[in-house]
């Protein structure tokens, strides 16, 4: 059996989306043990320490005038802590593409939609944290679009579509894209449908060619 992976929750609302998680866990793992919730960025930073942290779910945003703290908190986590094994995921309630850029940059190594909870963002916790199941909220893929990524989209792709693109301009087949991503393989191929209707490319070769044309992958 594998070990334990002791986990924070770092979130303002911490009876509320904190011990949400933390239940969760519980209830759906036998992997995960939640060690400590907090509602305040500045006392985490030595907690991490102390409990033998390996992974830290941390809230963007603190209350509505303290907008991107959790981001200034990944930044003092990781003037302290620089061990690979000690993983940064940040919670958010918006797709707020900029916040996630920022995140990363900060040394984030992924990211959660407080509205995803269930098996599959449980899944990808502990796949991120055991470093075998890449997916896009992987700082190895997603540090690329995100920090890629340009508002002026010109054709409106959503993520998961620029994840594809990126995963295929790496030279993957649809079969492995799809192990990657934990998708199936005709909804893969609908993806790939779809993003080549929005671009108005002639095969996935031709979508890889106009996304690196407008730097939306790397």
């Amino acid at each position: 059996m594998k070990a334990l992976i002791r986990t924070i929750i770092v979130d303002d609302d911490a009876r509320k989306f904190g011990q949400a998680f933390a239940d969760a866990f519980e209830i759906l793992s036998d992997r995960i043990k939640v060690v400590g919730i907090f509602d305040d960025y500045a006392q985490v930073v030595e907690k991490i320490q102390e409990l033998r942290v390996q992974l830290v779910l941390m809230d963007i945003d603190f209350g509505p005038k303290k907008e991107g703290k959790g981001i200034e908190a990944v930044q003092m986590i990781r003037q302290k802590y620089q061990e690979e094994q000690l993983k940064v995921i940040m919670l958010t309630e918006r797709d707020d593409i900029d916040a996630i850029r920022r995140s990363f940059k900060a040394g984030a190594s992924g990211y959660i939609q407080k509205s995803n909870r269930g098996y599959s963002w449980l899944d990808y916790v502990i796949g991120l944290v055991d470093n075998n199941q890449p997916t896009i909220e992987d700082s190895r893929i997603a540090a690329k679009l995100i920090h890629s990524f340009r508002e002026n989209n010109p054709f409106q792709l959503q993520l998961r579509e620029l994840e594809i693109l990126q995963l295929s301009a790496d030279g993957k087949t649809m079969d492995e894209i799809a192990e990657i991503t934990r998708y199936k393989y005709n909804t893969i191929a609908t993806f790939i449908r779809d993003l080549r209707d929005k671009m108005d490319a002639q095969n996935i070769a031709h979508a890889v060619a106009l996304a690196f044309r407008n730097n939306l992958i790397v």
